[in-house]
């Protein structure tokens, strides 16, 4: 059904009637214990229900939230879920577009949905902090996991909600994957950037070891905008002006600072950090040393020609 003021579609508010409804749209919904986000049916991994199942999985009388079984089972029905308030952040500028977007009132948005046609075969992907391992960024779920959903209750007592409720949207995998890398990356960078008296040159750090690595200027304007947004940063225009100045400088082979650099001023996780970041992106490991300008390569010390025993001490110094 939809609400003709919104052209939104409108979710039956009982998890019966709900259950049925995207059971319709191709998902397999399972009955999940009121305010729980785990399920207490037995071998609930491999229910696919029909309509005829739905009056004894979710009974008259008895409240319960509803779960949708992820990936293969649902037609490749992907949750990104993002855990972390920076990846809710980084989220609108870096993921694909969708009509389906879920969350609760003290963590809107942070539930995207996706079809893909070649959903893994995992139950989920995690990115975690690297200065609490328990501690999750993002995570994107498929085969083998299952997400609970409106109208259901979160465990702090929250009511589900869609923000968009039309269709989720059909992705590329790897298109999906490399955007989720991408949020994943922004959060962390954001949880250990530095703070005043340092963001430009760190901001001009970043963009020199994205372009470096190959990263097009518009897609290394993207990151970089996010991170902007993420970190609250006041200079939003001037970080972002770093990308098309470092652009200019490595066409005109002018010297850059990159992922070194980077580490430094991200202090003492930093290259932990920025190694986790390039593993993240598919980046060649990191940190390396930034490019020496031909104007200051260093003295290099004289050969010791004395580990050669044989060459004779009178034609070391000849000419012929």
């Amino acid at each position: 059904m939809r609400n003709p003021s919104s052209g939104r579609t409108q979710l039956p508010q009982h998890a019966r009637a709900a259950a049925e409804y995207y059971l319709r749209l191709g998902m397999v919904p399972i009955p999940v214990p009121w305010r729980s986000k785990v399920p207490h049916v037995k071998d609930w991994q491999h229910l696919r229900p029909t309509l005829a199942d739905l009056d004894a999985l979710f009974p008259p009388g008895v409240t319960l939230n509803v779960g949708l079984i992820l990936g293969a089972p649902s037609g490749g029905l992907i949750d990104v879920d993002l855990d972390a308030p920076e990846a809710v952040a980084a989220a609108p500028l870096l993921l694909p577009a969708t009509g389906w977007v879920s969350g609760r009132p003290n963590k809107p948005a942070s539930h995207w949905w996706y079809h893909v046609s070649d959903p893994p075969a995992k139950a989920t992907t995690k990115f975690l902090d690297l200065d609490d391992a328990r501690a999750c960024l993002l995570e994107v779920r498929s085969t083998g996991g299952q997400t609970v959903v409106p109208p259901s209750q979160h465990p702090s007592h929250e009511s589900l909600l869609w923000h968009t409720f039309t269709r989720p949207a059909a992705v590329a995998l790897d298109e999906l994957m490399a955007a989720a890398h991408t949020v994943a990356s922004v959060a962390l960078l954001a949880r250990h950037w530095p703070g005043r008296g340092s963001r430009q040159e760190a901001f001009l750090a970043l963009a020199g070891g994205l372009l470096r690595a190959g990263w097009s200027p518009a897609r290394v304007e993207r990151a970089v905008t996010a991170l902007v947004k993420v970190t609250a940063d006041e200079e939003g225009h001037k970080r972002i002006q770093t990308v098309s100045e470092t652009r200019q400088k490595l066409d005109h082979h002018q010297p850059t600072t990159g992922w070194a650099a980077l580490a430094a001023l991200l202090g003492a996780r930093g290259t932990d950090v920025v190694r986790t970041v390039c593993t993240w992106l598919a980046l060649p490991t990191a940190p390396w040393p930034d490019p020496v300008p031909f104007s200051e390569v260093p003295a290099v010390l004289p050969f010791p020609l004395d580990v050669f025993p044989h060459l004779r001490q009178d034609t070391m110094g000849s000419s012929g």
